[in-house]
């Protein structure tokens, strides 16, 4: 149907539409240089990221794709089918990145938990191997304790990587950083340690004391 058809093509639409505000905007301000292009996203972003480094690799050059779902026929039906209609045959094949993957040109880095029940990493793994039989070239972290989030070691790998990959720039040796994820679990243990006497582990980036090593 004309419904599903429009569905189907709604993403490439949409960064079709990131494309040409790029080039506006790098028209109007100098210091924007449209020939180094970096995308990065999460989850449906991870998606996003994911299928434009391989749907437009003649724009973007660098992406950093987290706990994409890379195929709705591995994710909630709730969710591929709002935006992309029922299964029917093959209609799904043209959403899959996998499809598209021998387009890569670009520098593209995967980072999926391998605890996260939200979106599979299995759409991660069929993707890899679409790669990896196209003969392309990426870059993978796995993160063997993160659920459908990230961490402070993983954000900074993300920085470094566009650093690395589009600025050309040196990392900054021995950098640390505390991910939002971790920021706000330790929040959320404080006050439920303040409001009803659970015992909570230090904040990110703190120190044990020598009497909470002590008791350890």
């Amino acid at each position: 149907s004309t419904r599903k058809e429009s569905s189907a093509a709604s993403d490439v639409y949409k960064r079709q539409d990131h494309i040409a505000a790029i080039k506006q905007l790098a028209e109007r301000y100098p210091y924007i240089d449209d020939t180094r292009v970096g995308i990065f996203g999460f989850s449906g972003g991870g998606y996003m990221t994911a299928n434009a480094m391989v749907r437009f690799p003649e724009f973007f050059d660098v992406g950093v794709a987290g706990a994409g779902n890379h195929d709705q026929r591995l994710f909630w039906s709730t969710w591929g089918e709002r935006y992309h209609g029922e299964a029917d045959g093959d209609n799904y094949l043209s959403q899959a990145t996998s499809t598209h993957a021998d387009k890569l040109q670009g520098d593209l880095l995967f980072m999926h938990g391998m605890m996260d029940f939200g979106v599979h990493p299995a759409a991660l793994f069929q993707l890899m191997q679409a790669l990896i039989d196209a003969n392309k070239d990426f870059d993978l972290i796995l993160l063997p304790q993160a659920g459908h989030t990230s961490n402070g070691w993983a954000e900074r790998r993300l920085w470094e990587y566009f650093l690395e990959n589009l600025a050309g720039s040196e990392v900054l040796p021995g950098f640390k950083l505390d991910s939002v994820f971790e920021t706000q679990a330790a929040q959320g243990e404080k006050l439920m340690a303040q409001r009803y006497g659970i015992s909570a582990p230090p904040e990110p980036g703190s120190e044990l004391s020598s009497d909470e090593e002590a008791g350890k």
